[in-house]
């Protein structure tokens, strides 16, 4: 049986003697407790004509879901905001379930994560692995806070380094680091640890995603770039050096080579790229000699310099670098 009201269209008529109609004032409908009577609330001055449709519930029902799937497709904009494709007719309550997982690999192009998370919160997660025993290049696309990198110097004994400084002279490249206390978003730094640390056996919950690198430049001598996605060192390019994995030594690439995400390179100034020798202060301990010697892997010569860095014709008694090792003249 029809019995359910859910549009009524009145059509007010007004008449009025020798005068020309009016816009006539609004009459509201009331319903009754069990909604099968309705009344006028006042009594209008001129006669009223009612049309009323009525509709079943089961009517009702495919109304308002043919309502709720038709003309309110979301769409996104440039710049991540989502926006309704049409306004609707009809109010329109939203559930939206958010995703916050984020993973991200060393060896994947991160850049369409990166781009799509841009400024939003994640779970993130990350497939790199710090190694044990020497210092690891490192980058990451979001901040690391005091505390944080204060729990994983205390679970893990991380030790982390910032580049605060470079020169070059003498044919001697030096950098200098100092303690970090936190992790900024896309910044490089060095990292210890004194075990290996997987690094995707932990989640940076909460972590506010940057697409953007950040690298650290000394003017005229060196810019250490951070890498958020893998990318190719040309063969032969005496600009770029790259840490060794698991070594203290810093190498020129002799070959087209891969350096996964999450890692960083030094890019050298053409004067700087001429370096024989280097010296890598990290908060005063220095690292020199055979363990750090600047390795131009293009080719080995036989050419000898002082440990100033300039090239020796003849050598006379005192210590030298020679196809980078110290060579001892008694």
């Amino acid at each position: 049986m029809k019995h359910r009201f859910l549009y009524i269209m009145a059509l007010l008529l007004m008449v009025a003697v020798g005068a020309r109609a009016q816009d006539p004032t609004p009459i509201d409908l009331m319903p009754s407790a069990d909604g099968t009577e309705w009344t006028l609330a006042t009594m209008p001055e001129y006669d009223v004509e009612l049309e009323v449709t009525y509709y079943t519930d089961e009517e009702v029902a495919a109304m308002e879901e043919a309502a709720y799937t038709t003309g309110v497709e979301l769409t996104k904009t440039g710049d991540g905001e989502w926006t309704l494709a049409a306004t609707p007719e009809f109010d329109v309550e939203l559930e939206v379930e958010y995703e916050t997982a984020l993973a991200l690999n060393e060896t994947d192009d991160n850049s369409a994560k990166l781009t799509e998370w841009n400024g939003y919160e994640a779970d993130v997660t990350l497939t790199r692995t710090l190694t044990a025993g020497s210092w690891n290049t490192f980058a990451v696309p979001f901040n690391v806070n005091a505390a944080t990198l204060a729990g994983l110097k205390l679970a893990k004994d991380v030790t982390v380094k910032e580049l605060t400084s470079a020169s070059f002279a003498n044919g001697k490249l030096t950098l200098n680091f100092a303690d970090a206390a936190s992790i900024e978003a896309g910044k490089p730094y060095l990292v210890k640890v004194t075990s290996d640390f997987d690094l995707s056996t932990i989640a940076f919950p909460g972590a506010i995603v940057s697409k953007t690198a950040v690298p650290t430049v000394i003017d005229n001598v060196v810019t250490f770039q951070p890498l958020l996605s893998p990318t190719v060192l040309t063969a032969n390019d005496k600009t770029k050096l790259y840490l060794g994995s698991g070594t203290k030594t810093l190498y020129y690439p002799t070959a087209d080579i891969t350096v996964k995400a999450f890692r960083a390179f030094f890019q050298l100034t053409s004067e700087a790229a001429e370096a024989r020798e280097f010296n890598l202060n990290i908060d005063g301990e220095q690292t020199t000699g055979i363990d750090a010697t600047l390795v131009n892997s293009e080719k080995v010569n036989s050419d000898v310099y002082d440990l100033q860095g300039r090239k020796v014709i003849a050598m006379q008694k005192g210590v030298y670098v020679k196809n980078g090792r110290k060579v001892i003249i008694k």
